[in-house]
Protein backbone atom coordinates (compact mmCIF):
# COMPACT_ATOMS: atom_id res chain seq x y z
CA UNK A 1 0.00 0.00 0.00
CA UNK A 2 1.31 3.40 -0.98
CA UNK A 3 2.23 5.55 1.61
CA UNK A 4 0.41 8.83 2.66
CA UNK A 5 2.62 12.01 1.95
CA UNK A 6 3.18 13.67 5.42
CA UNK A 7 3.31 17.67 5.42
CA UNK A 8 3.17 20.11 8.44
CA UNK A 9 0.06 20.85 9.62
CA UNK A 10 -0.51 24.10 11.91
CA UNK A 11 -3.79 24.18 13.97
CA UNK A 12 -5.78 26.99 14.14
CA UNK A 13 -8.69 25.90 16.53
CA UNK A 14 -8.51 22.98 19.46
CA UNK A 15 -6.02 22.45 22.08
CA UNK A 16 -3.02 22.02 19.52
CA UNK A 17 -3.83 25.70 18.31
CA UNK A 18 -0.70 26.95 17.32
CA UNK A 19 1.49 23.99 17.28
CA UNK A 20 2.98 22.63 14.16
CA UNK A 21 3.23 18.91 13.58
CA UNK A 22 3.78 16.60 10.57
CA UNK A 23 0.80 14.53 9.69
CA UNK A 24 -0.74 13.55 6.36
CA UNK A 25 -4.30 15.18 5.31
CA UNK A 26 -6.06 11.47 6.49
CA UNK A 27 -4.29 10.99 9.80
CA UNK A 28 -5.12 14.54 11.11
CA UNK A 29 -8.29 13.79 10.03
CA UNK A 30 -9.14 11.01 12.16
CA UNK A 31 -6.56 11.78 15.15
CA UNK A 32 -7.18 15.45 15.44
CA UNK A 33 -10.26 16.81 14.30
CA UNK A 34 -11.05 20.17 15.17
CA UNK A 35 -7.40 20.36 16.42
CA UNK A 36 -7.96 18.73 19.53
CA UNK A 37 -6.44 15.66 20.85
CA UNK A 38 -7.92 14.07 24.15
CA UNK A 39 -10.23 16.51 24.88
CA UNK A 40 -11.72 15.57 28.05
CA UNK A 41 -8.23 14.61 29.73
CA UNK A 42 -6.66 18.16 28.14
CA UNK A 43 -9.27 19.99 29.57
CA UNK A 44 -9.40 18.23 33.49
CA UNK A 45 -5.36 18.77 33.30
CA UNK A 46 -5.98 22.64 32.24
CA UNK A 47 -9.07 22.89 35.29
CA UNK A 48 -6.95 21.90 37.68
CA UNK A 49 -3.79 25.23 37.66
CA UNK A 50 -1.00 22.94 35.73
CA UNK A 51 1.22 25.92 35.61
CA UNK A 52 4.59 24.98 36.91
CA UNK A 53 3.60 21.79 37.19
CA UNK A 54 6.11 18.33 35.98
CA UNK A 55 4.18 15.68 33.69
CA UNK A 56 5.14 12.86 32.14
CA UNK A 57 3.99 11.47 29.17
CA UNK A 58 4.67 7.56 29.03
CA UNK A 59 3.46 6.71 25.34
CA UNK A 60 4.58 9.78 23.87
CA UNK A 61 3.78 8.67 20.11
CA UNK A 62 4.85 11.57 17.65
CA UNK A 63 4.88 14.04 20.61
CA UNK A 64 1.16 15.87 19.83
CA UNK A 65 0.51 15.34 23.59
CA UNK A 66 3.90 16.53 24.88
CA UNK A 67 3.69 19.95 23.16
CA UNK A 68 -0.21 20.27 24.50
CA UNK A 69 1.18 19.75 28.35
CA UNK A 70 4.11 21.75 27.39
CA UNK A 71 1.57 24.87 26.69
CA UNK A 72 -0.25 24.22 29.84
CA UNK A 73 2.34 23.89 32.38
CA UNK A 74 3.85 27.05 31.06
CA UNK A 75 7.92 28.42 31.27
CA UNK A 76 8.38 26.91 34.72
CA UNK A 77 6.54 23.72 34.40
CA UNK A 78 8.97 20.46 32.62
CA UNK A 79 7.33 17.47 30.88
CA UNK A 80 9.16 14.32 30.50
CA UNK A 81 8.29 11.69 27.46
CA UNK A 82 9.04 7.88 26.98
CA UNK A 83 9.04 6.62 23.86
CA UNK A 84 11.03 3.60 23.25
CA UNK A 85 9.80 3.38 19.51
CA UNK A 86 12.74 4.65 17.42
CA UNK A 87 10.27 5.56 14.40
CA UNK A 88 8.37 7.43 16.30
CA UNK A 89 11.42 9.42 18.36
CA UNK A 90 12.56 10.16 14.90
CA UNK A 91 8.87 12.16 14.04
CA UNK A 92 9.13 13.46 17.54
CA UNK A 93 12.27 15.12 17.10
CA UNK A 94 11.14 16.75 13.86
CA UNK A 95 7.65 17.52 15.26
CA UNK A 96 9.59 19.61 18.41
CA UNK A 97 12.10 21.42 15.61
CA UNK A 98 8.71 23.02 14.33
CA UNK A 99 7.66 23.87 18.04
CA UNK A 100 11.13 25.23 19.54
CA UNK A 101 9.97 27.39 22.58
CA UNK A 102 7.96 24.49 23.48
CA UNK A 103 10.66 22.13 23.08
CA UNK A 104 12.26 23.76 25.46
CA UNK A 105 10.68 22.30 28.13
CA UNK A 106 10.40 19.16 26.83
CA UNK A 107 12.88 15.65 27.20
CA UNK A 108 12.08 12.45 25.87
CA UNK A 109 13.90 9.24 27.24
CA UNK A 110 13.60 5.69 24.98
CA UNK A 111 13.41 3.62 27.95
CA UNK A 112 9.79 1.79 28.37
CA UNK A 113 8.18 1.67 31.66
CA UNK A 114 7.37 -1.88 33.74
CA UNK A 115 7.65 -3.68 36.39
CA UNK A 116 11.18 -4.73 36.04
CA UNK A 117 14.31 -3.41 34.40
CA UNK A 118 16.77 -4.69 31.66
CA UNK A 119 15.64 -5.82 28.17
CA UNK A 120 12.92 -6.75 26.65
CA UNK A 121 11.14 -7.64 23.53
CA UNK A 122 8.54 -4.74 21.83
CA UNK A 123 5.92 -5.55 18.82
CA UNK A 124 6.36 -1.62 16.85
CA UNK A 125 6.23 -0.52 13.56
CA UNK A 126 7.42 1.92 11.42
CA UNK A 127 4.72 3.14 9.54
CA UNK A 128 3.87 6.40 11.87
CA UNK A 129 2.13 8.33 9.08
CA UNK A 130 -0.67 5.40 8.97
CA UNK A 131 -1.59 6.19 12.89
CA UNK A 132 -3.30 3.09 13.43
CA UNK A 133 -0.35 0.96 13.10
CA UNK A 134 1.98 2.97 14.99
CA UNK A 135 1.90 1.47 18.14
CA UNK A 136 4.42 0.62 20.58
CA UNK A 137 3.59 -2.11 22.85
CA UNK A 138 5.75 -4.72 25.00
CA UNK A 139 5.30 -8.36 24.21
CA UNK A 140 2.99 -10.01 26.91
CA UNK A 141 1.29 -6.97 27.98
CA UNK A 142 -2.81 -6.71 27.33
CA UNK A 143 -3.58 -4.73 24.30
CA UNK A 144 -6.69 -4.79 22.55
CA UNK A 145 -5.52 -6.32 19.43
CA UNK A 146 -3.81 -9.93 19.57
CA UNK A 147 -0.35 -9.99 17.31
CA UNK A 148 -2.24 -12.22 14.59
CA UNK A 149 -4.33 -9.15 14.33
CA UNK A 150 -1.90 -6.55 13.60
CA UNK A 151 -1.56 -4.89 10.41
CA UNK A 152 1.39 -5.52 8.17
CA UNK A 153 4.86 -3.73 9.10
CA UNK A 154 4.93 -4.64 12.47
CA UNK A 155 8.72 -6.31 13.76
CA UNK A 156 9.86 -7.20 17.22
CA UNK A 157 12.65 -5.07 18.43
CA UNK A 158 14.78 -5.32 21.80
CA UNK A 159 14.47 -1.87 24.32
CA UNK A 160 15.90 -1.27 27.87
CA UNK A 161 12.79 -1.29 30.10
CA UNK A 162 12.91 0.42 33.32
CA UNK A 163 10.69 0.99 36.24
CA UNK A 164 9.04 4.58 37.14
CA UNK A 165 10.34 4.05 40.71
CA UNK A 166 14.35 3.36 39.61
CA UNK A 167 13.57 6.62 36.58
CA UNK A 168 12.44 9.06 39.54
CA UNK A 169 15.15 8.03 42.08
CA UNK A 170 18.04 8.13 39.37
CA UNK A 171 16.71 11.44 37.48
CA UNK A 172 15.90 12.89 40.80
CA UNK A 173 12.60 14.43 39.63
CA UNK A 174 9.36 14.07 40.99
CA UNK A 175 6.22 13.97 38.63
CA UNK A 176 2.92 15.69 39.39
CA UNK A 177 1.09 14.35 36.72
CA UNK A 178 1.41 11.09 34.57
CA UNK A 179 -0.33 10.10 31.17
CA UNK A 180 -0.06 6.46 30.74
CA UNK A 181 -0.98 5.18 27.32
CA UNK A 182 0.93 2.10 26.61
CA UNK A 183 -0.37 -0.38 24.84
CA UNK A 184 -1.58 -3.26 27.39
CA UNK A 185 1.18 -2.58 29.62
CA UNK A 186 -0.70 -0.49 32.49
CA UNK A 187 -0.79 -2.80 34.71
CA UNK A 188 2.49 -3.53 34.94
CA UNK A 189 3.68 -0.27 34.46
CA UNK A 190 1.74 -0.02 38.11
CA UNK A 191 3.79 -2.50 39.75
CA UNK A 192 7.09 -0.62 38.46
CA UNK A 193 5.79 2.62 40.38
CA UNK A 194 4.39 1.56 43.85
CA UNK A 195 7.32 3.50 45.31
CA UNK A 196 6.43 6.89 43.96
CA UNK A 197 2.32 6.55 44.20
CA UNK A 198 3.26 5.86 47.69
CA UNK A 199 5.46 9.02 48.56
CA UNK A 200 4.44 11.50 45.92
CA UNK A 201 0.83 10.79 45.19
CA UNK A 202 0.72 12.11 41.86
CA UNK A 203 -2.21 12.09 39.17
CA UNK A 204 -2.89 9.80 36.48
CA UNK A 205 -4.71 9.98 33.14
CA UNK A 206 -4.48 6.14 31.95
CA UNK A 207 -5.99 4.42 28.97
CA UNK A 208 -6.58 0.87 29.91
CA UNK A 209 -6.83 -1.48 27.33
CA UNK A 210 -7.90 -4.14 27.96
CA UNK A 211 -10.47 -5.83 30.78
CA UNK A 212 -7.95 -7.40 32.39
CA UNK A 213 -6.00 -3.79 32.71
CA UNK A 214 -9.34 -2.19 33.76
CA UNK A 215 -9.60 -4.65 36.52
CA UNK A 216 -6.33 -5.04 37.99
CA UNK A 217 -5.37 -1.27 37.38
CA UNK A 218 -8.46 -0.19 38.89
CA UNK A 219 -7.95 -2.60 42.41
CA UNK A 220 -4.25 -1.84 42.84
CA UNK A 221 -5.14 1.75 42.72
CA UNK A 222 -7.62 1.43 45.09
CA UNK A 223 -5.36 -0.43 47.51
CA UNK A 224 -3.29 2.60 47.02
CA UNK A 225 -6.24 4.96 48.35
CA UNK A 226 -6.96 6.44 44.73
CA UNK A 227 -10.14 7.62 43.59
CA UNK A 228 -11.18 6.52 39.67
CA UNK A 229 -13.15 8.73 37.70
CA UNK A 230 -14.18 7.52 33.63
CA UNK A 231 -13.23 10.01 31.48
CA UNK A 232 -14.22 8.39 28.35
CA UNK A 233 -14.33 5.15 26.66
CA UNK A 234 -13.61 4.71 22.97
CA UNK A 235 -15.49 2.21 20.72
CA UNK A 236 -13.40 -0.73 20.87
CA UNK A 237 -13.99 -0.54 24.94
CA UNK A 238 -11.19 1.35 25.45
CA UNK A 239 -11.16 3.66 28.32
CA UNK A 240 -9.32 6.81 29.81
CA UNK A 241 -9.51 6.84 33.63
CA UNK A 242 -8.72 9.94 35.83
CA UNK A 243 -7.14 8.27 39.18
CA UNK A 244 -6.04 11.15 41.86
CA UNK A 245 -5.67 9.92 46.00
CA UNK A 246 -7.93 10.48 47.95
CA UNK A 247 -7.27 12.86 51.01
CA UNK A 248 -10.80 12.03 52.47
CA UNK A 249 -9.38 8.27 52.52
CA UNK A 250 -6.02 9.62 53.66
CA UNK A 251 -7.70 11.64 56.30
CA UNK A 252 -9.66 8.40 57.76
CA UNK A 253 -6.54 6.71 57.86
CA UNK A 254 -4.69 9.42 59.89
CA UNK A 255 -7.82 9.63 62.10
CA UNK A 256 -7.16 5.81 62.75
CA UNK A 257 -3.73 5.66 62.82
CA UNK A 258 -4.03 8.64 65.49
CA UNK A 259 -6.62 6.50 67.52
CA UNK A 260 -4.78 3.23 66.93
CA UNK A 261 -1.58 5.48 68.61
CA UNK A 262 -3.52 6.70 71.61
CA UNK A 263 -4.86 3.36 72.32
CA UNK A 264 -1.32 2.20 72.33
CA UNK A 265 0.14 4.77 74.41
CA UNK A 266 -2.79 3.82 76.62
CA UNK A 267 -1.44 -0.02 76.75
CA UNK A 268 2.13 0.97 77.06
CA UNK A 269 1.59 3.03 79.99
CA UNK A 270 -0.57 0.07 81.49
CA UNK A 271 2.17 -2.19 80.68
CA UNK A 272 4.71 0.58 82.62
CA UNK A 273 2.63 0.51 85.59
CA UNK A 274 2.20 -3.50 86.01
CA UNK A 275 6.18 -3.87 85.52
CA UNK A 276 6.18 -1.19 88.48
CA UNK A 277 3.72 -3.53 90.39
CA UNK A 278 5.34 -6.45 89.10
CA UNK A 279 9.33 -5.21 90.12
CA UNK A 280 7.78 -3.73 93.74
CA UNK A 281 6.39 -7.79 94.97
CA UNK A 282 9.65 -8.76 93.24
CA UNK A 283 11.57 -6.48 95.50
CA UNK A 284 9.50 -7.48 98.63
CA UNK A 285 9.55 -11.11 97.62
CA UNK A 286 13.55 -10.75 97.64
CA UNK A 287 13.21 -8.95 100.92
CA UNK A 288 11.42 -11.78 102.16
CA UNK A 289 13.33 -14.05 101.05
CA UNK A 290 16.32 -12.61 102.66
CA UNK A 291 14.67 -12.54 106.33
CA UNK A 292 13.73 -16.41 105.82
CA UNK A 293 17.29 -16.91 105.19
CA UNK A 294 18.76 -15.04 107.70
CA UNK A 295 16.31 -16.63 110.53
CA UNK A 296 17.50 -19.64 108.81
CA UNK A 297 20.93 -19.04 109.81
CA UNK A 298 20.00 -18.02 113.07
CA UNK A 299 17.79 -21.11 113.88
CA UNK A 300 20.92 -23.19 112.85
CA UNK A 301 23.14 -20.86 114.83
CA UNK A 302 20.26 -21.63 118.03
CA UNK A 303 20.21 -25.59 117.27
CA UNK A 304 24.28 -25.68 117.21
CA UNK A 305 23.81 -23.43 121.05
CA UNK A 306 21.37 -26.20 122.25
CA UNK A 307 23.07 -29.55 121.45
CA UNK A 308 26.19 -28.89 124.31
CA UNK A 309 22.94 -27.82 126.41
CA UNK A 310 20.99 -30.99 125.72
CA UNK A 311 23.91 -33.08 126.25
CA UNK A 312 24.46 -31.26 129.58
CA UNK A 313 20.89 -31.80 130.23
CA UNK A 314 21.79 -35.83 129.82
CA UNK A 315 24.74 -35.73 132.29
CA UNK A 316 22.91 -33.47 135.15
CA UNK A 317 19.97 -36.50 134.48
CA UNK A 318 22.33 -39.14 134.86
CA UNK A 319 24.07 -37.88 137.89
CA UNK A 320 20.74 -36.72 139.69
CA UNK A 321 19.77 -40.57 139.18
CA UNK A 322 22.62 -41.79 140.51
CA UNK A 323 22.37 -39.58 143.53
CA UNK A 324 19.23 -40.84 144.06
CA UNK A 325 20.14 -44.53 143.86
CA UNK A 326 23.15 -43.49 146.36
CA UNK A 327 20.72 -42.07 149.03
CA UNK A 328 18.11 -44.91 148.33
CA UNK A 329 20.71 -46.84 149.17
CA UNK A 330 21.97 -45.28 152.12
CA UNK A 331 19.00 -44.93 153.99
CA UNK A 332 17.81 -48.62 153.49
CA UNK A 333 21.64 -48.91 155.12
CA UNK A 334 21.59 -50.78 158.69
CA UNK A 335 24.00 -47.77 160.23
CA UNK A 336 21.11 -45.37 158.52
CA UNK A 337 18.47 -47.27 160.67
CA UNK A 338 20.57 -47.48 163.91
CA UNK A 339 21.41 -43.81 164.05
CA UNK A 340 17.81 -42.56 163.26
CA UNK A 341 16.96 -42.30 167.51
CA UNK A 342 19.91 -40.13 167.61
CA UNK A 343 19.11 -37.98 164.52
CA UNK A 344 15.63 -37.51 166.25
CA UNK A 345 17.06 -36.22 169.32
CA UNK A 346 19.49 -33.91 167.48
CA UNK A 347 16.94 -32.31 165.88
CA UNK A 348 14.56 -31.47 169.10
CA UNK A 349 18.12 -30.63 170.53
CA UNK A 350 18.59 -28.10 167.94
CA UNK A 351 14.82 -26.57 168.09
CA UNK A 352 15.85 -25.69 171.37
Amino acid sequence: MKSAKKRIATFSEGNLKNIKIYLTEEYQAIAYPNGDTDVQMVNDIKNNLPKGKIIFDIGTFIGASCLVFAELVGKDGKIVGFEPNPFNRKRIAENFTLNPELKKRITVSPLALSDKEGQMTMTLSSQIDNGYSSTSRLNQSHPTLHNDQLPKGFEEVTVEVTTLDKFVAENKITPDILKVDIEGAEYDFLLGAKNTIQRYKPVFYIELHSEFCAVRCVEFLHSMQYGITILYEEEDNRIMIKAEFNKQTEAISNDLAITAQRNLDASLNMIKIAEKVLSDEVKKNKDLESKIETLGKEMEDLKAQTLPMKKENINLKEENYALRNALSSYENSNSWKITKPLRSIKNILHKK
